[in-house]
């Protein structure tokens, strides 16, 4: 993704989720940094992201999944961002989104 000088020691854990619901894509990767500048830097760039397939960082290439970062948003906080998307549309406002756990529009 860009992010060079991260390294094995800032990850303090890692590990794959299962969807809500099965499917055949891959399980999403939960990591958790060590430090919250090292996660401001991997969010920083999640646009850049979008353009990674999974052969790029070394996986198999048959799966057709692209790559995705998201930040960790609790229960409550997914539930206010379902409703302001909502409220987005509703209203035609142009932007919704959510960053460190909050809600803007």
């Amino acid at each position: 993704m860009g992010v060079d000088d991260i390294n094995l020691q800032e990850i303090d854990t890692a590990h794959r989720a299962p969807g809500r619901q099965p499917t055949n894509k891959f399980n999403a990767i939960i990591c958790k940094f060590v430090r919250r500048l090292t996660k401001d830097r991997v969010m920083s760039l999640w646009r850049e992201a979008f353009n990674l397939w999974p052969e790029d960082i070394g996986f198999d290439a048959e799966q057709t999944c692209q790559i995705r970062v998201y930040d960790h948003l609790t229960p409550k906080t997914q539930d206010l961002l379902f409703q302001a998307s909502s409220c987005k549309i509703a209203y035609q406002f142009y932007f919704c989104w959510a960053k460190n756990g909050l809600v803007f529009c």
